[in-house]
């Protein structure tokens, strides 16, 4: 199993009933989130015409994808450009954030890819192309929240350039949002492009909805706390 295991805190007792909320497990392969994760929902955009989105846009798989922060455009592409790859077999469509204009040039600024989903969830996890992370942070931050309140904070390594790879996590505290915070890559403020496909979430086992929410409900309280 190739895990990167989250080096912030390591377990601590939630207060709620004494359960415990671990930090999450962090995957870049997708066969071993596969196992932890179980069954899963997945949007491969294949369904959605290649073009420019209005934001928060809802995807037929019940995804939600908006962009609180920045101005990339976000757009569902088909096109091999800036290294963006398409993961669905077969499939053409990737979700991707920036591009150069033909007026102005290459576009700038940190952004903030947003996921949401319809019901809570632990596990997250998606295919990224053309991300550069040697050139900005070596890495990227992410915040999870339920209900709209904070339900994690992290930040996932990685260092090197490379035209596609999965990133995951499967966590004790429920979340129906994320957030992944793209910085630039260090050349003349430059958004870092990147592309997302094949993105998957957990479903919740039968009963285990409100499992998820009494998790989610013990993480903000240890937060407030």
């Amino acid at each position: 199993m190739n895990t990167i295991h989250h080096l912030a805190t390591s377990a601590v007792l939630a207060g709620l009933g004494g359960m415990a909320v671990a930090a999450p497990t962090i995957y870049e392969n997708r066969n071993a989130f596969d196992l932890a994760a179980g069954p899963q929902f997945i949007e491969t955009f294949e369904s959605t015409p290649p073009g420019d989105l209005a934001l928060p846009t809802a995807f037929a798989s019940g995804l939600q994808v908006s962009r609180p922060v920045g101005t990339v455009d976000v757009y569902v592409g088909s096109a091999d450009v800036y290294d963006f790859t398409n993961t669905t077999n077969p499939g053409r469509h990737y979700l991707a954030f920036g591009r150069d204009n033909a007026v102005g040039g290459p576009q700038t600024g940190s952004y903030t890819a947003q996921f949401a989903f319809q019901n809570a969830t632990d596990a997250f996890g998606f295919d990224i192309s053309g991300f550069e992370p040697l050139l900005g942070a070596q890495g990227f931050s992410v915040t999870t929240f339920l209900n709209g309140q904070i339900a994690e904070d992290f930040f996932v390594p990685a260092a090197g350039y490379f035209p596609v790879r999965f990133f995951g996590f499967v966590t004790d505290a429920a979340f129906d949002t994320v957030r992944l915070n793209i910085p630039v890559i260090g050349f003349e403020g430059h958004a870092d492009y990147v592309a997302f496909d094949d993105v998957v979430w957990a479903v919740p086992a039968p009963g285990g909805a409100a499992v998820l929410t009494l998790a989610g409900l013990a993480a903000a309280r240890r937060r407030r706390k």
